[in-house]
């Protein structure tokens, strides 16, 4: 309710020891020096489909990601963001609280990459 009269699109969610664990819709993503972090499961996190094709994906191409424990104060020391779901695929986060983000390379690159697997998943399974 506090993001949706603040007009935000999402938010984000805390566990009961103050981590980030999810959105209220999705899965959080962000990259801190070219590591792409997001909330373990332990944390208490929906084992999304999307979040998990995109951990896939982002480790087949070569990039480094941490499945961790997380302070707001990390997210806040990101240089991009993201959220996943279903509906909304990977979708750049502008701005958390009073820190605004740009959608960087990392974030760009992903979408990309997670468009085509779905791209190839579609013609293989007739849809």
């Amino acid at each position: 309710m506090e993001a949706k009269e603040s007009g935000a699109y999402e938010a984000l969610m805390l566990n009961a020891e103050g981590l980030i664990a999810e959105g209220t819709v999705s899965n959080i993503f962000f990259v801190k020096d070219n590591v792409l972090c997001t909330p373990a499961l332990e944390v208490g996190v929906l084992d999304g489909i999307t979040r998990e094709v995109v951990i896939t994906i982002a480790r087949k191409n070569a990039l480094r990601v941490i499945e961790g424990s997380y302070l707001p104060a990390d997210l806040f020391k990101a240089s991009e963001v993201f959220f996943t779901n279903t509906t909304s695929e990977i979708m750049p986060v502008s701005q958390v609280g009073l820190i605004a983000y740009r959608v960087g390379e990392i974030t760009k690159y992903l979408h990309r990459l997670y468009k085509e697997e779905v791209s190839v998943y579609l013609k293989k399974h007739g849809g």
